[in-house]
Formats: structure tokens, sequence, C-alpha cells
């Protein structure tokens, strides 16, 4: 059985201000399962941000 996954995120770098810290930075997106796994690990408290949360705010391709 072939599994069909509908994916709104594109791969690449983006520009990411992480809700917790404040802080900025790039990072590649990480692709799970399932789509709450899609999104960026901050580097600086280590938080996972989903794809979802970040959205309209910085998901451009850097």
């Amino acid at each position: 059985m072939a599994r069909v996954s509908e994916s709104t995120a594109q791969t690449g770098s983006y520009h990411v201000d992480c809700p917790h810290c404040k802080k900025s930075f790039d990072a590649e997106l990480l692709e799970g399962d399932a789509a709450r796994y899609n999104g960026f690990k901050c580097p600086h408290c280590r938080l996972f941000v989903p794809f979802e949360r970040v959205g309209e705010q910085a998901a451009k391709p850097s």
C-alpha cells in the first residue's frame, strides 16, 4: 500500500523567529511522518517550532 502525503511546506532553508526565546535563526525544515512533525528546532532554547506556527511569519525560503 502506497502512502500519500500532502505537504504544505517546501524544503529549503528558512528564517524563523522562535516564539519561546524570541531569537531568530536560519534552519532547514525538519519533515516527519505527520504534518504536526514538520517544523524547526531552535538552536538557542531547543524548542521544536511547528511549521504551522511559523506559517506566514517567516516561512520564506532564504
